[in-house]
């Protein structure tokens, strides 16, 4: 059994003895590979596979579509729901390439992708698009433009590192997404008042906006380090240029993941800088996951479902002293 974030994405019978297995599909996101050996004699083995991949990619004669329609909800209360139509299609080409295409329809904005990927092999994963936008804004300006994105992702498993950089170039400032579309206002700011702490009655920015500042290059890198038994290291790093002013977002992340008696945990250091608020934010996170069978003290069984359930713990502390909590439980209530 192959899990990746959770979800199963491959399940199979192998003979006793060293297996290879070469049906399994890319998947469409990125995140380690956790593979589950369930034996004869009840014994169980586990371990972790880096993945990472473009996640367009499909095999030879492959074809895959999506389609959406409904309100766009984002959760930032500076913007409105306008409905909105999105469909894409994949289609696995000769050569390892694979085409790509998609549309975002709203009743103000417009846009239309092309693409295509390709597997490289050793060399890793790669792609580029063009997405072309027509936009109308708060203020009923009316704007179009182009974007070109290029990803590239490289899973180095003789060292256990997963490294994908991610570069995105607006070429023309007419560039908008459905995101910027539906904000009711030019620029504004969006508060968060769930904290606690010292200063829990000082709501925090937690969002700026200025539509007059359309994004211009923007640079994203993951890298991923797996220590084996010990856990795992990584950092994410993301800069933002914007056209019409000299200001601009830079925001890392660098964190440990690792597991203990079946419990996983995460502690987490971020900094993040931008455009429009006026001091730089550090945050410390904690996440602990607990599996139900621990807790309860009994073997997994995948036959219970209380067996793939868990508890999860989420805490956070910013440099202004404010703390936030969540708790929750999760799980797969039909495994297959």
């Amino acid at each position: 059994t192959i899990r990746q974030n959770g979800f199963i994405i491959y399940q199979s019978y192998v003979s006793p003895g060293a297996f290879e297995i070469t049906d399994l599909h890319p998947t469409s996101s990125n995140g380690d590979l956790d593979v589950t050996i369930d034996e004869r004699d009840g014994n169980q083995q586990n371990y972790t596979i880096p993945y990472s991949t473009v996640p367009i990619l499909q095999r030879e004669g492959r074809f895959k579509f999506d389609l959406t329609a409904g309100d766009f909800r984002s959760g930032n209360s500076q913007q409105s729901s306008p409905f909105f139509f999105q469909g894409t299609a994949l289609g696995g080409l000769p050569q390892e390439f694979t085409a790509y295409g998609g549309t975002q329809l709203s009743a103000n904005y417009t846009a239309f992708l092309l693409g295509l990927g390709r597997n490289l092999g050793n060399w890793g994963t790669v792609s580029l698009d063009v997405t072309h936008a027509r936009s109308q804004l708060a203020d009923d300006s009316r704007h179009e433009g182009d974007s070109i994105r290029f990803l590239y992702a490289k899973s180095m498993n003789t060292f256990g590192t997963n490294f994908q950089l991610m570069g995105y170039r607006y070429s023309t400032q007419g560039f908008y997404t459905l995101d910027d579309v539906a904000y009711r206002r030019m620029e504004g700011y969006e508060y968060d008042y769930d904290y606690d702490g010292e200063h829990r009655d000082e709501p925090i920015i937690v969002n700026y906006h200025n539509l007059r500042f359309s994004r211009k290059d923007r640079l994203q890198l993951n890298i991923s380090q797996s220590l084996n038994d010990f856990g795992s290291l990584y950092i994410s790093g993301t800069h933002q240029k914007y056209w019409n002013t000299s200001d601009s977002d830079t925001w890392y992340q660098v964190g440990y993941t690792s597991s203990w008696v079946g419990i996983s945990y995460s502690l987490s250091f971020s900094w993040n800088e931008s455009v429009g608020i006026p001091d730089n934010e550090r945050i410390v996170g904690l996440n602990v996951s607990v599996p139900f069978n621990v807790l309860t003290k009994r073997r997994y069984t995948r036959e219970n479902a209380l067996d793939r359930a868990y508890a999860s713990f989420n805490a956070n502390r910013n440099s202004n002293g404010q703390n936030s909590w969540l708790a929750g439980v999760g799980g797969t209530l039909l495994e297959g």
